[in-house]
């Protein structure tokens, strides 16, 4: 017989579940964009994305009872809970940015606009927030949180100016619609940085 999980465990496994969908989404992403996509692909990837969103209020609303559930049970630790409900918010921030990649990658296929050049940087990008979202969903409790999120998000920030330089330097290769999605591409991977180490305000809300 399984033992009953807390709110806590519950909402443990939730972040872990859908926090490797949105790695493996990247990883595929990553692989498609690096090896050439189609716009059936990337329809199926933003399909994915689509589903991730509509699993986020129940990430939250579990992440709330764990903090409910840890006001008065004198078994929980309230700052744990409260640690837990940021990672969900966060988590949140992290799969929204994965689905307006998605968007772009078939809006670029859509217009047939799918350039050689620099996809192999958005490829390494891809692969590396990919690496970021795993890394951070997989931290184990009693970690120093801080410092290894702060660690994560640097290496994914450095990923994001090497593909924002490549792109920059392939500009005139590329249709000014490609190079505005692609920039994009570069702005929503920063963002997923910012959450992981809740660097942005907006992942606090």
């Amino acid at each position: 017989m399984r033992p009953i999980k807390t709110p806590a465990g519950r909402t443990t496994d939730q972040i872990k579940r859908i926090g490797r969908q949105a790695a493996n989404l990247l990883a595929a992403m990553s692989e498609g964009v690096a090896g050439g996509y189609s716009q059936k692909k990337a329809g199926e990837w933003l399909t994915t994305a689509r589903n991730m969103i509509e699993e986020i209020p129940g990430l939250r609303s579990q992440a709330l009872e764990a903090k409910r559930y840890a006001r008065w049970s004198p078994l929980q630790e309230g700052d744990k809970a409260d640690e837990l409900y940021l990672r969900a918010v966060a988590l949140e921030h992290i799969v929204v940015q994965v689905r307006t990649i998605s968007r772009t990658l078939f809006d670029l296929a859509v217009e047939g606009d799918v350039n050689s050049e620099p996809n192999r940087q958005v490829a390494t990008a891809l692969s590396s927030a990919s690496y970021a979202v795993l890394a951070n969903t997989e931290i184990e409790d009693g970690s120093n949180v801080e410092i290894i999120t702060v660690g994560i998000a640097n290496d994914l920030r450095t990923a994001c100016a090497n593909l924002a330089a490549e792109i920059i330097d392939n500009r005139n290769k590329i249709s000014q619609e490609s190079l505005v999605k692609e920039i994009s591409i570069v702005s929503n991977t920063e963002r997923i940085a910012d959450s992981i180490d809740e660097s942005s305000p907006a992942s606090l809300s």
